[in-house]
């Protein structure tokens, strides 16, 4: 494996577990990446020698068993690599065709949908979705309600929590939408009704028509493919060990109610999956941190999918992919957070300490753990995704010395 040249050079030029834990176990040994490694060198975002070497090592130590890189340049996926397994009791390796459950790495890919729309003249970013979803109003005479706009929600900026979990939980509004930022999946959901009411199609139907069938990202959905029973990576707890996963678990049930009401899951909208909750698991009430067609968390997907979606934003645009002035909309500062960091539609924003700017989001549940840098003038961008609770320890490791060093978002988040 040849020695890489001078990245710093390329930048400076313009570069709760659902399951019990057991005994630690034995991370299994890196698989073979993928790739001409020594290749990357060519590119503005690469992996050292050093890193890759140590990377089998670095798992065992954080008990993630399985992982994922990749590397975007110049509109196309230039390199991956593949590592460890993606199931710690069956010991199958990871390989290219695995996918994984994306978490809020969900959140980009349904705002470039989003975007979609407004291109279409569809949706008007600025104008509130109170009036898209029938006149419902979130917090029951409280102004704020009728404000809350599309901006907002991708830029969370509405006002409103995270997720309501318990029953009982209302939507409350810490501030008034546009104010400052607060990350809100609430938000990015009453958006997805939003775009239910505007379409009549259910989130799946929308983004496989406008996001990926266009993209080709034909290993991507929101529910269950039929080849994730083969494909998809496990979860795993802190201790490195497989667990039950909630959204994978409910896969059969709601099959079955699908079957039974004769609809399919994939044309499910809110009301469907309000109705279907109770059936499907009576532990939670009818919240959409509990459904399983959701923008903001049920994205599955492959490293090969998602970097054709990070190459679209990064390339000269095309048919299939945003205008150019979309894309610098979706890129520029909605709202600030401070003087290194901000968010535009959809995608963290950050300025490195060099003053270089980039975007970038993260994705995690209960027990895996995602994450995107990409920079928009060298057009490139690093991948890396975990099938474990730990694997912040990984990304964040890889991010950083595929940028070539360490990255204010990192201390931020």
């Amino acid at each position: 494996m040849n020695n890489r040249i001078d990245r710093r050079a390329f930048i400076n030029r313009g570069l709760g577990s659902l399951g019990a834990a057991a005994m630690l176990p034995t991370v299994p040994a890196l698989a073979e990446a993928t790739g001409d490694v020594s290749q990357t060198a060519i590119y503005p975002f690469t992996l050292s020698d050093a890193t890759l070497k140590r990377l089998p090592k670095m798992m065992a130590l954080a008990n993630v068993p399985g992982a994922a890189a990749a590397i975007v340049h110049n509109g196309r996926l230039a390199w991956h690599g593949e590592f460890g397994v993606k199931n710690a009791s069956s010991g199958e390796k990871v390989t290219a065709e695995t996918a994984w459950q994306m978490g809020s790495l969900g959140k980009p890919v349904f705002a470039f949908g989003v975007m979609k729309l407004v291109e279409d003249g569809k949706l008007d970013l600025d104008r509130p979705l109170f009036e898209y979803v029938g006149g419902e109003e979130l917090v029951k005479d409280d102004p704020r309600s009728k404000r809350v706009t599309a901006r907002h929600a991708l830029s969370h900026s509405t006002g409103l929590q995270n997720w309501r979990f318990q029953a009982g939980d209302t939507f409350q509004f810490a501030f008034s939408p546009g104010e400052r930022w607060s990350y809100s999946g609430e938000g990015i959901y009453y958006l997805q009704r939003a775009v239910e009411q505007i379409t009549g199609q259910s989130l799946e139907q929308f983004m496989r028509s406008r996001v990926f069938e266009p993209l080709g990202m034909n290993n991507s959905s929101y529910f269950w493919l039929p080849q994730y029973e083969r494909d998809l990576a496990a979860a795993h707890n802190g201790q490195g060990v497989m667990t039950p996963d909630y959204l994978v678990q409910n896969v059969p049930r709601l099959n079955k109610v699908a079957e039974d009401q004769k609809k399919p899951v994939i044309e499910w909208r809110n009301a469907d999956q309000e109705r279907a909750q109770g059936s499907v698991e009576k532990r939670f009430p009818p919240f959409p941190t509990f459904f399983s067609l959701n923008a903001a968390g049920t994205l599955i997907s492959t490293t090969a999918d998602y970097g054709k979606f990070v190459a679209s934003l990064l390339e000269p645009p095309k048919p299939s992919g945003l205008t150019a002035a979309s894309v610098t909309e979706a890129l520029k500062p909605q709202v600030r957070i401070n003087d290194n960091i901000a968010w535009g539609l959809g995608w963290g924003l950050q300025t490195d300490y060099d003053g270089r700017p980039g975007f970038w989001h993260w994705g995690e549940g209960i027990n895996y753990r995602n994450f995107v840098l990409a920079d928009r003038e060298s057009r490139s961008a690093i991948i890396v995704f975990t099938n474990a609770r730990n694997g912040r320890k990984i990304w964040e490791r890889i991010a950083a010395d595929a940028a070539g060093s360490d990255q204010p978002l990192f201390v931020w988040l």
